[in-house]
C-alpha cells in the first residue's frame, strides 16, 4: 500500500521523565520509501521529510500530534502518512 513519493511517520521514543525534569526528546521513524527506514530526533523530522527550512510546518505538526496521539494509545506499529495525518496500519505498508 506504499504510495510513490509520499512519506510515513511514527513516534518511537519520548523524553524520559524523572520527577520535573526531562530528558531527551521525541525520536520518530520516517519511511520514504518501502523498507528504507531511518530514525530521527524531532529537530530533523521536517528535513527526514523532505521539508525545505522555510516551507510552512501546519501539515508536519497535525502529523506530529496523530503520532504522538498513536504512541499514548500503544499503537507503535501504525504509521502517519505525511501530509495528510492518516492513520496507515503497520502490516499495510509492509505488505508488498
Amino acid at each position: 500500500m506504499f504510495i510513490k513519493n509520499n512519506s510515513y511517520l511514527r513516534l518511537v521514543r519520548v523524553p524520559e521523565r524523572h520527577g520535573i525534569f526531562v530528558r531527551g526528546d521525541n525520536v520518530y521513524e520516517v519511511m520514504t520509501s518501502p523498507g528504507v527506514v531511518k530514525t530521527v530526533p524531532a529537530k530533523q523530522l521536517g528535513e527526514a521529510l523532505g521539508l525545505a527550512p522555510r516551507e510552512p510546518r501546519n501539515d508536519l505538526q497535525e502529523c506530529r500530534r496523530t503520532a504522538q496521539r498513536l504512541f499514548r494509545e500503544g499503537k507503535h506499529e501504525d504509521w502517519v502518512e505525511y501530509s495528510t495525518a492518516i492513520v496507515v496500519p503497520g502490516e499495510s505498508l509492509t505488505a508488498y
